[in-house]
């Protein structure tokens, strides 16, 4: 798993590893120069905008999807908040059980 940070002023690496390690033990974040970051979100079709840059203790508003990608193919498919754990289990269960048929 990938967690993208769109604040890069205030997410170091270290910082980053903290939150990543909690969230799952392989868990990578993410982060770059703002033109970086700009190009992820517009990629993904995703919204951020932080409140107040350079506060440690902004609020960032931003969309929350999670994507499901596969090496060679891309993006296949993703996941809104609202999404349970059960649902977006069986959909993933489903892309996968169709990719390793495909030969992968």
């Amino acid at each position: 798993p990938i967690f993208i940070s769109v604040d890069s002023e205030r997410d170091t690496p270290e910082l980053l590893a903290e939150f990543t390690d909690v969230m799952h033990p392989r868990m990578l974040g993410l982060s770059g120069s703002a033109e970086q970051v700009k190009a992820a979100s517009q990629a993904y079709r995703t919204y951020y905008k932080v409140q107040n840059p350079g506060d440690p203790y902004t609020l960032i508003d931003h969309s929350t999807q999670t994507y499901l990608v596969f090496p060679e193919i891309g993006f296949v498919e993703f996941f809104n908040r609202d999404t349970t754990a059960e649902q977006m289990a069986d959909a993933v269960a489903c892309f996968v059980d169709a990719w390793k048929g495909a030969g992968k």
